[in-house]
């Protein structure tokens, strides 16, 4: 079911460059303006609502990174429910390098759930195997499906203070329960990948 995009800059009528100031200052302006004990019009108290919701989202800076990256739907793609049938699709237009890295895609994506999810790289062991990497990249994935084992991202001594926080799985390998795993395979030329394996147990 498509939704309803709700433009939250335009709802507070700043600029998507506002400060976190402007922001507040045009909040408070049109709360007041529109509250339902001093506003008379019939629309009133959903206005009021709206304008609050946009300044929920607005003043927050991980629901604005989320809102501004992933657009309307960008409180499914960051909140789906565990185990829900079906799945999203996510457009980025432009420019990669302009919404920041991997780790900054990757917290958008997952959320809160970013920092339990763990990484591994296993490039690092392998080396770049070109055509065949998908190949082995997804017989990994399903051995650690298979075994609880997450094989490691070795020589990760300096990792990139953007990644701090996340579990990279660094040099040695880790034990843990595994239902679902993804496989992300990004080649030369644009030509990329992302495999989801889950574990049967039947």
């Amino acid at each position: 079911m498509a939704v309803e995009f709700k433009d939250y800059y335009k709802i507070l009528g700043v600029a998507r460059t506002a400060d976190d100031k402007a922001i507040k200052s045009a909040y408070r302006r049109l709360a007041r303006k529109h509250h339902p004990d001093v506003a008379k019009a019939k629309d009133s108290g959903a206005r009021f609502k709206e304008i609050g919701e946009a300044y929920e989202v607005l003043s927050d800076p991980e629901k604005r990174r989320r809102y501004d990256a992933l657009g309307p739907d960008w409180q499914r793609y960051a909140e789906g429910p565990p185990g829900a049938p079906g799945g999203f699709r996510v457009e980025y237009g432009g420019d990669l390098g302009d919404r920041g890295g991997f780790s900054d895609f990757f917290r958008t994506i997952f959320g809160d759930h970013a920092e339990r999810i763990s990484v591994t790289a296993n490039k690092s062991m392998l080396g770049h195997t070109l055509g065949a990497a998908g190949a082995l990249e997804s017989i990994a994935v399903i051995q650690a499906l298979r075994t609880g084992t997450i094989p490691p991202t070795i020589n990760l001594d300096r990792p990139d203070p953007a990644g701090a926080g996340l579990d990279l799985t660094p040099n040695r390998a880790s034990r843990r329960a595994l239902r679902v795993a993804l496989n992300n395979s990004f080649g030369f030329g644009g030509q990329n990948a992302a495999l989801v394996f889950r574990r049967w147990d039947g």
